[in-house]
């Protein structure tokens, strides 16, 4: 239903979220998925909803217009870890592979205070997925030229420097300064921290 309304809605695809703690990815990482039935135990049984889920929305979409998000190691709010996550991660790239997805966005090591819960290589498992490979987290302009030259990723995602520049992309043409983001207005009620910030050439 939610796939069939995003369409309606007019967008261009969707991403399937399995990644921070949320539903896909508490199966998918065995300190939260003990099943002991066809959905829980190898890892390629733990990702078996997150595939029949991609299935789902590629049914109304495509495969080519469906993405997901992953993050192996990021310990997230709810801090679920795996005691193999390179294999965990290996069965869900190599799934997506077959069922053709447009790309996955992967959060790559920990998004918050915590450490990651591994340290993978990243170059390593991006060769595993034959779709795009969306590299994400705590990338600066240069470290993601650096990343595309490599090879390593063919996009790199900015969250947090994009919600304290919403003209990131100029910015980053002009080799300008970034705004520091204000970490207490993230999640916050209100304007304050999402409409406020500067741009180069005045107010947003």
């Amino acid at each position: 239903m939610a796939a069939r309304r995003t369409m309606e809605a007019g967008f261009d695809g969707v991403e399937v979220h399995a990644a921070n703690g949320f539903l896909l990815d508490q199966f998918m990482k065995d300190s939260a998925n003990v099943r002991t039935d066809a959905y829980g135990g190898s890892p390629a049984n733990r990702c078996r909803l997150l595939f029949e889920v991609v299935m789902a929305v590629a049914d109304v979409w495509g495969a080519s217009r469906v993405g997901v998000r992953l993050s192996p190691t990021n310990p997230s709010n709810f801090v679920l870890s795996d005691r193999d996550p390179g294999a965990l991660f290996a069965a869900a790239l190599e799934g997506l592979t077959r069922l053709r997805v447009s790309f996955v966005d992967v959060v790559e090591g920990s998004s918050n205070a915590l450490p990651a819960l591994a340290d993978l290589d990243w170059a390593r498992y991006r060769a595993c997925f034959g779709g795009v490979y969306i590299a994400n987290n705590g990338y600066t302009k240069a470290s993601g030229q650096q990343a595309l030259r490599a090879g390593r990723a063919d996009m790199v995602a900015f969250g947090r420097p994009y919600i304290a520049n919403p003209d990131l992309v100029r910015r980053f043409e002009l080799d300008a300064p970034l705004n520091a983001v204000v970490q207490e207005t993230l999640y916050a009620k209100g304007a304050l921290g999402y409409t406020d910030y500067a741009c180069i050439e005045g107010p947003r």
